[in-house]
């Protein structure tokens, strides 16, 4: 028998790509040339057998299986079956389990020969409970087990004695479990000759300490979001060369602890808490290393900082906050392919910097610095091939400083800065050149030879970009002179006006052309008529108000045309010559003013496969506008004017799939309309205001159509016979249907989506569905429908989701639905006075989801969800329940997530969730009337919400079951006080909102143990009047997401501390206490804030400098309840690193607002930021 290596193929998250390494991850795939599908297992004779309820799958048409199972409720491996005959798939055969997967269980422990005179090769465990593993878990599998997966469990220490014994296994998965500790010797007596693949990631590990790994045969380790503060020499085995440790608080680079690791290649030091590279003199690595130092906290590159080491494939030190590099910071360094310096601070880089690395240097990345000039370091890299300097503050560049870097340059970008001209003399005599990136810059012009002369001998540049700046004609064919291989031009976001007729006569080799969103008012047919090899042309967003006769001519090869947001008006005969632009595939025409176009516009352009008229201005269409388009596929006339369609208006298109006359305003379709279009599939005729639908208008032997919109109408009557054969998808939302019988949808055998949401349906009669056997997704929702008949949805095999929210239901008839064909029920919002168990009782095996949110519900007991065994996630927020029995969930062993917020519960039994399923992982208990937390045993609960009670007291051994929460909101309660012990278990813990309590004081303590958190709510706290001082901050080493304001009784709140000790947030929502915002964000790290919102009653004024660090391509920014006058213009002049900006100024006393005071809408300041909301 092969061996199950041979057949199984692992894939899913992938750890390292590197050579030699194999991948591996917590989920197996495993696939063959002859793998029969899973089915439910029947290895086991035995009646009652828990195997079951999962499902195995043969291998290679052997006697291998594996089986999987998933969200059982074990709390431990149930028995397994071996050397037992059974009738798997044809006959009788002995069946060996090779790989096994238990997920999203609720194993708690493994207990002893759980896997006994098993074949097991890979076992997977991964999202269970197990705290404890018996010594002799795995006997029986010494010389067999390859991958062990224990991902996602509650393991506090590694369960080394178990795999003493384990010869065989290859790789260890234990990630996100609770692992704190890892003892000295841990691993000394086990016999793990073959163990090469460790993953400790997610855990709680502290402290590496002497010994701890080092007997074990390492080549890969990854440590990742622990909380490592040290790794003590000797830790490590000597065998490793790939290790992984981001996101951990190491303040150094660990070098006792890797140096003896003479095959390490890559160390992996991202995001920790390194403030500066001091070499050690007891440590040389003389072997090539990649080292990642990404997102730390170093701010100076000091002298001989990298001396410890001799070689670097790559050097990572972007992300930090360097903003001063010594000279001899890499003197030591003999080989160095790659250095990453982006994001960072950096204001100059001393002459000689890199002269021991010129000869090998090839990449260099500067981007997002605070560069004015050349660094003179750059003088010596002659075998640079890539250099990244965009987002820097460049305005001028010394020609010597580039001279060396000319023969061997590849890439040169340098968008993003504050260029004014070309940098001619620099460009000139870079033979390799390839890439050119100058966008958004302040360019004005494009000189003769802007790009050099390139020594007369031609030149290699590809791709040239020049998009967002501020040229405004091109006038002379000797401004791309020698550029013969330019393939890719990018002029777009410019203020073109005038481009001569030979402007592009050098650029023979030109592909791709983008000119959109300048201010050409004439099509520039006589520049693009030398382009004979243009392929992509965009001359969108420009006020061209018409195209000439012929306008493409002498472009045989274009296969891409887009004139969308232009002020075109009309499409004569003339314009497309099928002759001369027949490769032609695409052509938009959207968002335009085109009110007319000729009969024969688009005729025998035969490969036209994508037209786009939408958004025009267009009223009919004419007989035969779009006849003989033999390759069309999509044709888009959404959003136009159209009232009448003459006869044979789209004909002989046999090719067309897609049309849509969306948002139109066609009270009828003229028959014969279509005609020939025989492959038609999907036909969208929403937003409209048609009373009566049939097939009339389309003259054709065959209907296929096999998806048709009809929402946004008018309709109370439809005849769709003609397409019952082939119908899929159907919509007629937003109609007026008022009932839905059998004749309406009789023999749509083929019909799988169907959508009558938003109608006038007062009825649906019992048989109306009765022959559509394969719908599986049926929306009824927003209708009138009081009652619901016995087999209304009985006749079809699954619905994958059924929606009936939002009507008047008071009640289902038993039998409503078929035998287990429902797994997505939504009966929310309705009338409903009590839990349907009788008309749920025929889907209580097959129901996954049930919505009941929004009823009238006073009451639950046990027997209301009663056989429920699949049942994951239950929803009866918003109802009237005052009354919760003892184990009123007891019935549903699969549960996952329970919403209950929103009730007015006076009876909580104190035993309302007893036996709550193992698999509980989200309970919303807001607003529920809760004086304290409701005894819930179950350790597997990830999200909790309890906001909006009465509860005035927590303690930690209230959560003491709770330590995998990763939400909890227990804002808007009545808590005075918060023992800062609570937070101690609460190891996992990412998003905590403790807003609107009356709390009087935090501190430190409080921060101490939320090292994960991402998101901290602290908000309407009217009670509170003492913060944390700033530097508790510094305790939040992962936030992300940050709101805190409305806290008047706080006086020592200095907002720019608090940020300072601050990680780069996403998300700041603050309130400002003084009358000015002026410096307060300038000691923030905001390179990647894009959402910022400030408040303050007491504000009354915003300097112009005040968001000046803002950074990133878009950002949302909001001032709202303040009292500032207004918002002044000259701040969008500061936001020069900011792409798109969307700007909310709510409840202010703003009078007076203009953006666009030196600029044209949208672009608000001269660097080209855009106004986008």
């Amino acid at each position: 028998m092969k061996t199950v290596l041979q057949r199984i193929q692992l894939s899913g998250e992938i750890l390292c790509v590197l050579l030699n390494v194999i991948i591996i991850s917590s989920t197996i795939n495993i696939e063959s040339t002859a793998i029969s599908l899973d089915r439910p297992c029947t290895f086991d004779a035995a009646p009652n057998s828990k195997w079951k309820s999962c499902m195995c799958e043969n291998i290679d048409g052997e006697s291998s299986l594996h089986i999987r199972c998933r969200r059982q409720p074990w709390i431990t491996v149930p028995a397994i079956p071996y050397d037992q005959p059974t009738p798997y798939l044809h006959n009788e055969t002995v069946y060996s389990i090779v790989a096994l997967s238990i997920i999203e269980s609720s194993l708690a422990f493994l207990s002893q020969d759980a896997f006994k005179n098993q074949n097991i090769q890979l076992l997977d465990l991964t999202h269970n409970h197990i705290e404890t593993i018996n010594v002799n878990a795995f006997r029986t599998l010494e010389s067999k087990l390859y991958q062990l997966t224990l991902n996602e469990n509650s393991l506090s220490s590694i369960p080394a004695w178990a795999l003493t014994y384990l010869h065989q296994l290859q790789y260890l998965h234990l990630q996100q479990n609770m692992i704190a500790e890892i003892k000295p010797h841990t691993f000394d007596e086990t016999q793990l000759k073959n163990l090469h693949y460790l993953h400790l990631d997610h855990n709680q590990i502290t402290i590496l300490p002497r010994r701890s790994l080092y007997r074990l045969p390492l080549e890969v380790l990854t440590m990742a979001n622990n909380r490592l503060s040290e790794i003590e020499k000797l830790a490590l085995p000597p065998s490793i060369w790939f290790i992984d440790m981001k996101n951990n608080v190491l303040q150094q680079i660990p070098y006792l602890a890797i140096r003896e690791l003479k095959t390490l290649r890559n160390l992996d030091l991202e995001g920790n808490n390194i403030t500066q590279i001091a070499h050690n003199p007891e440590v040389e690595f003389t072997s090539e290393i990649d080292l990642i130092l990404s997102n730390n906290r170093i701010v100076t590159l000091d002298d001989n900082a990298f001396n410890s080491f001799q070689k670097f494939n790559r050097l990572d030190l972007s992300y930090n906050q360097i903003s001063t590099v010594s000279a001899s910071a890499f003197s030591s360094i003999s080989h160095l392919r790659q250095l990453d310096l982006s994001y960072n601070k950096i204001v100059h880089i001393p002459a000689g910097t890199f002269t021991n690395v010129a000869k090998s240097m090839q990449r260099l990345n500067l981007e997002e610095n605070q560069l004015h000039t050349l660094p003179a370091a750059l003088q010596q890299l002659r075998t640079l091939e890539y250099l990244n300097l965009n987002s820097n503050k460049l305005i001028t560049f010394d020609n010597n400083t580039v001279n060396n870097l000319k023969p061997a340059l590849a890439e040169l970008l340098l968008a993003f800065n504050r260029l004014t001209e070309i940098p001619t003399q620099v460009l000139d005599g870079m033979s390799k050149l390839k890439h050119l990136d100058l966008a958004k810059n302040r360019i004005r012009s494009v000189n003769r030879l802007a790009f050099g002369t390139f020594d007369g001998t031609g030149t290699s540049l590809i791709r040239l970009n020049l998009a967002g700046n501020l040229i405004e004609q091109i006038t002379d064919p000797g401004s791309f002179l020698y550029m013969s291989s330019l393939a890719y031009l990018d002029l777009s976001y410019n203020r073109l006006n005038n481009i001569s007729d030979n402007a592009f006569e050098r650029l023979e080799g030109l592909e791709s052309l983008f000119l959109q969103n300048n201010a050409l008012t004439v099509f520039p047919k006589a520049a693009l008529s030398r382009l004979h090899k243009l392929r992509y042309l965009l001359l969108d967003g420009n006020p061209i108000e018409s195209l000439p006769d012929s306008a493409f001519n002498d472009m045989g090869q274009l296969e891409r045309l887009s004139i969308s947001r232009t002020t075109l008006f009309s499409i004569n005969d003339h314009t497309f010559f099928a002759t001369s632009i027949r490769n032609l595939k695409s052509l938009n025409l959207a968002f335009c003013r085109i009110r007319h176009i000729a009969s024969r516009a688009f005729y025998k352009l035969s490969n036209l496969q994508q037209l786009l008229l939408n958004d025009n201005q267009l009223t009919t269409i004419n007989s035969m506008a779009f006849a003989s388009l033999y390759a069309l596929r999509q044709l888009n006339l959404a959003g136009n004017y159209i009232n009448v369609t003459m006869e044979r208006a789209i004909y002989d298109i046999p090719t067309l799939e897609y049309l849509s006359l969306a948002r139109n305003q066609m009270q009828y379709i003229s028959k014969a309309s279509l005609v020939n279009v025989n492959n038609l599939e999907h036909l969208d005729l929403s937003y409209n205001q048609l009373r009566a639908f049939d097939f009339s208008f389309l003259q054709q032997n065959t209907i296929s159509i096999k998806q048709l919109d009809l929402s946004h109408n008018h309709i109370v009557m439809v005849d769709l016979s003609a397409v019952k054969r082939s119908l899929c998808s159907l919509n007629l939302s937003h109609n007026q249907l008022q009932s839905i019988g059998k004749e309406t949808m009789r023999d749509f055998d083929q019909m799988n989506t169907l959508d009558l949401s938003n109608n006038g349906l007062i009825e649906v009669q019992s048989n109306a569905f009765l022959a559509c056997p394969k719908l599986r997704i049926l929306n009824l929702s927003y209708n009138h429908l009081r009652t619901l008949y016995k087999g209304t949805f009985a006749n079809q095999e699954s619905y994958e989701n059924l929606c009936l929210a939002h009507n008047a239901i008071v009640g289902l008839d038993a039998d409503t639905f078929g035998v287990d064909n429902v797994q997505y029920l939504d009966l929310s919002n309705n009338e409903l006075k009590k839990v349907p168990q009788h008309a749920l009782a025929s889907i209580r095996n097959s129901i996954a989801t049930l919505n009941l949110k929004g009823n009238r519900i006073r009451s639950l007991d046990v027997l209301d969800f009663n056989g429920m065994n699949n049942l994951s996630e239950l929803i009866l927020a918003d109802n009237h329940i005052e009354t919760i029995e003892e184990a009123a969930f007891a019935s549903m062993p699969k549960l996952m997530k329970l919403d209950l917020s929103h009730n007015p519960v006076v009876s909580w039994n104190p035993h309302a969730f007893k036996e709550l399923s193992h698999s509980i992982e989200s309970l919303n208990l807001a607003n529920t009337g809760l004086f304290s937390l409701p005894r819930i045993t179950n350790r597997g609960l990830r999200h909790l919400n309890i906001s909006k009670n009465k509860i005035h007291e927590l303690s930690a051994s209230d959560l003491l079951n709770h330590n995998k929460l990763i939400s909890f909101d227990i804002s808007f309660n009545n808590f005075k006080k918060i023992d800062p012990q609570l937070f101690d278990t609460l190891v996992e813990l990412k998003h905590l909102n403790i807003s609107g309590n009356r709390i009087e004081r935090l501190t430190e303590k409080h921060f101490e143990s939320l090292y994960h958190l991402e998101t901290l709510a602290m908000y309407d706290m009217n009670g509170l009047h003492r913060l944390p001082e700033p530097r508790a901050f510094r305790h939040l080493r992962h936030l992300r997401n940050l709101y805190i304001y409305n806290l008047p009784l706080v006086t020592s709140y200095n907002i720019s501390e608090m940020l300072r000790h601050l990680p780069p947030l996403r998300t700041l929502a603050i309130e400002i206490k003084e009358a000015r915002l002026s410096t307060q964000l300038y000691r923030a790290d905001l390179r990647l804030l894009r959402n910022i919102i400030i408040t303050g009653q007491q504000l009354t004024k915003i300097d112009t400098g005040a968001f000046a660090h803002l950074r990133g391509y878009k950002i949302d920014l909001t001032v709202r309840d303040s009292g500032i006058t207004e918002f002044p213009s000259s701040i969008f002049n500061t936001l020069t690193s900011v792409s798109f900006l969307s700007l909310s100024l709510i409840n202010n006393h703003i009078e007076t607002l203009n953006p666009f005071t030196h600029t044209k809408s949208p672009v608000i300041n001269q660097h080209g930021t855009i106004l986008h909301n």
